[in-house]
């Protein structure tokens, strides 16, 4: 009797009254919650503002040692092949920023760093030394260094393989915090359910925690996507999201950009390499080079022609013609590796690009060793097969037009002096 009476009364206050009502319940039943949950509620706050300030961090220094030795690596290189003292400059600065995140590191995981310092010094020092010696020493020394470039070799490994399990170790730490951090939450929805007294209150609760959870969710996809749409490209893929009709939408469209991803590098390839070789066409190459002669600096230019592959095919068709080309052009990349741009310029003749090079001489000897290589390689069914090559190097400011015409007056003073040889111009 009493309970209708309430009811009828509530029909009877106005619509702000209504609701008012139901929030001031909640407020009441709120401020007792957050009396009782406070301490959990700080503890929280302070292991995540742990993890955010002090293991976050060191993870980030982690991370970076790692790419900073590979930094340290290739100047270290650098310096090696070109007996130049200025590319040990970097290093030394990158080893001091090196040694401060070791230092801090240490201070913010309390983990035990001497070994890794110890590592990493031995390697610094060890070839910071031996590479500044090789540079006073001279090209005439570097044969009998074989040896220590061997072990710099093992110790760069050494100490890479060091940072990387320092890096787990602070990864761990960051689990483990995290994984404190998220039983206290779940304690923290206990206590939620202990004071959710009154279905009102329940509802209210869940009503809120519902919309905030649909309102940020909605907001993470349309910023994952709207990022996406604004770079142009799709490179990464969305954000993981729970698993509920988000994490399903967010799961279906990685999905899709993984498909497109890979249909546009599939069209990529075709557009840039030559079906048959893989090598790149003459299309990629032209953008290539336009790019190279817009940086101004210089680089060589090789033509290769294989000496009467007519007469191959004629001699033993097309099908074993197509065989010799695949087997020349595995050599030619085979040979140059890294050096040099390799592409298939028509028919039997290829492109060779060396960029940052002047030296003809360099560039001699380098189609020199693989004109040898070619002579020697066994082909499929002709077996023996020879190749001519003409040298010259692009200037900036040059025409790259007169460029390629030296290179062709080169390659056709080779077939002049009878083929399977180098001219440079």
């Amino acid at each position: 009797m009493l309970f209708h009476k309430m009811i009828e009364k509530y029909k009877s206050f106005s619509i702000i009254t209504k609701f008012l009502i139901p929030q001031i319940i909640t407020l009441i039943f709120g401020i007792v919650y957050i009396l009782f949950t406070y301490q959990n509620i700080s503890s929280i706050s302070h292991s995540y503002t742990t993890i955010k300030q002090d293991i976050i961090p060191s993870i980030e220094k982690s991370t970076q040692n790692i790419m900073l030795l590979k930094q340290i690596a290739n100047d270290f290189t650098f310096a090696t092949l070109s007996l130049e003292e200025e590319f040990l400059e970097s290093p030394k600065e990158y080893n001091n920023q090196i040694l401060t995140n070791l230092d801090t590191i240490s201070k913010l995981t309390h983990l035990d760093t001497s070994k890794y310092i110890n590592d990493y010094n031995y390697y610094f020092t060890y070839t910071y030394n031996l590479i500044q010696h090789l540079i006073k020493e001279g090209e005439e020394g570097e044969d009998e260094n074989q040896n220590d470039m061997d072990k710099i070799l093992e110790l760069y490994q050494k100490t890479t393989k060091s940072f990387k399990e320092l890096n787990a170790k602070v990864k761990d730490i960051v689990s483990q915090k995290t994984n404190s951090v998220y039983d206290k939450i779940e304690s923290f929805h206990t206590n939620i359910l202990f004071f959710g007294i009154g279905l009102y209150v329940l509802l209210s609760i869940f009503t809120l925690l519902v919309y905030k959870g649909l309102q940020k969710s909605f907001t993470n996809l349309i910023s994952e996507i709207s990022s996406i749409r604004q770079s142009g490209i799709i490179k990464e893929k969305l954000a993981q999201f729970s698993k509920n009709e988000f994490g399903i939408i967010a799961n279906e469209l990685n999905a899709i950009f993984e498909d497109f991803n890979q249909a546009y590098q599939n069209v990529v390839d075709i557009a840039n390499k030559d079906k048959l070789t893989q090598l790149y066409n003459r299309v990629y190459m032209d953008k290539k080079i336009d790019e190279l002669v817009e940086l101004d600096e210089p680089f060589a230019i090789v033509i290769a022609d294989i000496d009467h592959f007519k007469k191959i095919n004629d001699t033993y068709g097309h099908i074993v013609g197509d065989k010799v080309l695949e087997a020349f052009a595995y050599t030619l990349q085979e040979h140059l590796e890294d050096k040099a741009i390799v592409s298939r310029w028509g028919g039997e003749e290829f492109l060779i690009v060396i960029p940052k090079c002047d030296d003809i001489d360099k560039v001699y000897g380098i189609i020199e060793e693989l004109r040898e290589k070619i002579e020697r390689y066994d082909f499929p069914d002709v077996h023996n097969v020879t190749a001519s090559f003409g040298c010259t190097i692009h200037h900036p400011k040059e025409s790259f037009k007169e460029t390629m015409h030296q290179a062709d007056k080169a390659l056709y003073k080779a077939k002049e002096l009878g083929r399977n040889c180098v001219v440079k111009f």
